[in-house]
């Protein structure tokens, strides 16, 4: 067996917790499916938009929005133009993925994944990200007029335009501020300049005194979007480290091992959100080791990412912020898939729950809206940019739970609202069975935004749209079904940024029925495997923060484990989250506001030179801090704290807060108390034999990769170049660097078979 840095922990549920936490989702469902609501009138309808243009639903490997944009004009001036003509959103959550160069990131699906296959993409004018041979899926960068020459290569199946994540930050409104003010503090040891407020709200500098702690021998990665990127922070990681607030050469608390940098991000400009966290994990255990790994590259580059700080970095705790908007809601993806392999080889996984909490004037949750059956009705007439009439389909979904027939479904926004709306209905990814579409109409029935993806590998659609007018608007959703079944389906309403506000009001919400208001936790914060953070405002941490998202949610289908539909699962799989709360406000060296409503802090400001971190992207490193705290203490007692036992303890020394177990889950984290539960803990176990998988090597150089296999233990006499010359590699030849991986032998994700040969496919050295 390969040899490991530390003796894997074995994973162990036992029966009896899982009921109980099936137990306790199963009761929350049900109790939001009773809770009252009072009857409302409509709101009266106001519009002054301009309809949008209808997209063609054409046959073929390109989507849709990707047809429409490769006949687009693309140039600097026009391109926010050109998004809006796609039903999405201009920036933020849900709008096109873009690379550095600007050029949209997409999703190739292709027949097999191979050195060729990669190669041809490169010749068709794509820029390779990430490739995932699990889910036969490359992520790659491509300018709009090169979209046709993508699509009529051999073995694509189809391509699809990759939606931008959201960090689960409360960005609030406005601009970003101007580069961030110089440290003005000198050091204060063990943590640096600037703490986190957490440090004493959740008792974490309690623990480190009396237990004499403070996370040495633990690892914590970081998934976030950028961790040094960002020329307009003012501050880069070098100021941090010579403040004390984190590690690496030259701190002056003796923290002196560096923030290990696995995989930066190639996507955007990146607001190295992910130093922030490190620093609010730093604050709380900063003896600890820290990593970080991109999420911002594509969802499949971000689930290999997890795998990459467990297996390359051996990080025992794992904590990130962002989501996509392509995750399923309905069944586990590729993110959940990748965290319940880190936590079955012995690793924690904490994820920030989201910011998407939305209530209407009376206090009524209407984040979202899920029905368990498609209701068929007769459709409304809409009428596109041109005023023609457009066809729906077979027929509409009936939004009125009661005996009449309502094919709309109100919303009210107020000016500058935003609605991101994540649509997706009960049908396994590689199964979909299903066409659904969705129109965003005005009071005059004129089409604002659409989705209309057509059958594709998710049963998902999505939109955007931002009131800009100077009042309130009434928007209406419609759900039309092209051909298929009757599914169960969801959408939410936010994105998890936040920088807009959202709906004031849903029809219907008011109704007590069968259809469900509300719960917004979804995607891979919803994981089985995961521990999911609420906040608690730092000013007032005894209750859930307003925007922090609750559930319960629901499973319906076994996991989309690779390119094959999943069968349904016997019985619903509730899921309570969140599991627990910490404090959100966390003071940090550059990123974040003073205030939730002010602009983002800033030295030319002095009333706004406060940086306060705000969102459950926020409190999820305080939870993996304290993990750290009790990870140490359990190394210390020879005890097994794996991510059962880390919940469980967590769970049962949190504090009380106010608010129900929709919002706050067990309550507010406590490092003394979960420390203190670790010596109850069962003694850790032999080592089981661990099944190693192979990292993620392509686009490392030949030494890089060598050095990632080595540390995982495969003797250097398995490990074997192939040195590929031009003729094998094509045009990529030129676009590689010499000693570049480009493929591997297993391929990312695949078991590693103790005593078998790793091969490297290498990019050769320039001829002389």
């Amino acid at each position: 067996m390969y040899a490991t840095i530390r003796p894997f922990e074995a994973r162990a549920v036992s029966g009896a917790a899982r009921a109980r936490w099936l137990l306790v989702a199963l009761v929350s469902l049900a109790a939001l499916l009773a809770m009252p609501r009072l009857d409302r009138a409509p709101l009266p309808a106001t519009s002054a938009a301009a309809p949008a243009p209808r997209l063609a639903k054409l046959a073929g490997p390109l989507s849709a929005r990707l047809r429409a944009l490769a006949a687009s004009d693309w140039s600097a001036t026009r391109r926010g133009a050109a998004v809006r003509a796609l039903g999405l959103p201009e920036q933020g959550f849900g709008s096109l993925l873009l690379d550095r160069a600007g050029d949209p990131l997409v999703y190739i699906r292709l027949a097999s994944i191979d050195a060729p296959a990669l190669a041809a993409i490169e010749r068709a004018g794509a820029r390779v990200v990430h490739a995932s041979a699990r889910y036969g899926v490359v992520t790659a960068a491509v300018a709009p007029g090169r979209l046709a020459a993508l699509a009529a290569l051999p073995g694509v199946a189809a391509i699809q335009e990759a939606l931008a994540p959201a960090g689960r930050e409360y960005a609030g409104i406005g601009p970003p501020a101007p580069a961030a003010r110089a440290p003005q503090q000198a050091a204060v040891c063990p943590s640096g300049a600037t703490v986190a407020d957490g440090d004493t709200q959740l008792r974490a500098a309690a623990a480190r005194s009396q237990y004499r702690l403070d996370g040495r021998g633990v690892t914590v990665g970081v998934l976030s979007g950028s961790y040094d990127v960002s020329a307009a922070a003012g501050l880069r990681a070098e100021n941090d480290i010579a403040s004390g607030d984190l590690p690496g050469p030259g701190n002056p608390c003796g923290y002196t091992a560096p923030v290990q940098v696995l995989a930066e991000t190639r996507v955007g400009a990146g607001r190295d959100e992910g130093r922030a966290m490190l620093q609010v994990v730093h604050d709380i255990a900063p003896g600890a080791t820290l990593a970080f790994a991109t999420a911002s590259d594509g969802l499949y580059a971000f689930a290999d990412n997890i795998r990459r700080l467990r297996y390359e970095a051996r990080a025992d705790v794992i904590v990130d912020d962002y989501y996509y908007p392509e995750e399923p809601m309905f069944q586990d993806g590729p993110i959940n898939m990748a965290i319940r392999e880190v936590t079955q080889d012995g690793a924690i996984y904490v994820t920030a729950g989201g910011n998407i909490h939305a209530v209407d004037e009376a206090g009524r949750p209407i984040g979202s809206y899920e029905a368990p059956a498609y209701r068929p009705t007769a459709c409304p007439t809409l009428t596109d940019a041109a005023g023609q009439a457009t066809f729906l389909g077979l027929d509409c979904h009936d939004f009125d739970p009661r005996a009449g027939a309502n094919p709309l479904l109100a919303m009210k926004l107020p000016p500058g609202g935003l609605i991101t709306l994540n649509f997706q209905w009960s049908e396994p990814w590689f199964g979909v069975a299903t066409d659904m579409d969705v129109y965003l109409v005005d009071a005059e029935q004129h089409i604002l935004a659409q989705s209309i993806a057509g059958l594709g590998a998710a049963p998902a659609e999505f939109l955007g749209y931002i009131n800009a007018s100077d009042a309130a608007q009434t928007v209406s959703l419609v759900v039309a079904r092209v051909s298929g079944g009757a599914p169960r389906f969801k959408f939410t309403v936010g994105g998890a940024a936040i920088t807009s506000p959202t709906i004031s009001h849903m029809q219907y919400a008011n109704l007590r029925s069968e259809d469900i208001f509300g719960p917004t936790i979804t995607d891979h914060a919803l994981a089985r495997d995961a521990i999911t953070v609420g906040a608690a405002l730092y000013s007032d941490p005894r209750r859930p923060a307003a925007f922090s998202s609750y559930g319960p949610g629901a499973i319906y289908w076994a996991p989309a484990e690779a390119i094959a539909a999943a069968p349904a699962l016997p019985a619903p799989e509730a899921r309570a989250k969140p599991d627990i709360l910490a404090t959100s406000g966390a003071r940090t060296t550059f990123f974040g506001r003073p205030r939730l409503d002010a602009p983002r802090c800033s030295a030319a400001d002095p009333a706004n030179a406060v940086c306060r971190f705000f969102g459950t992207s926020a409190s999820a490193p305080h939870v993996a801090g304290v993990l750290a705290l009790m990870k140490q203490r359990a190394y210390q007692l020879d005890r097994n704290l794996d991510a059962p036992a880390a919940r469980q303890a967590l769970a049962r020394s949190a504090r009380a807060v106010r608010g129900d177990a929709y919002s706050r889950g067990a309550g507010l984290a406590d490092a003394l108390g979960g420390v203190a539960a670790v010596e109850a803990l069962p003694a850790r176990p032999p080592a089981a034999p661990a099944q190693l998988a192979m990292p993620a090597l392509v686009g490392l150089t030949e030494l890089q990769a060598r050095a990632a296999l080595l540390r995982l233990g495969v003797p250097a006499d398995l490990i074997v170049s192939d040195y590929q010359d031009q003729a094998k590699l094509g045009d990529l030849f030129a676009r590689v660097p010499a000693y570049q991986v480009v493929s591997s032998l297993p391929v990312a994700g695949a078991p590693l078979t103790p005593g078998a040969v790793v091969v490297l496919g290498v990019r050769g050295p320039d001829t002389p």
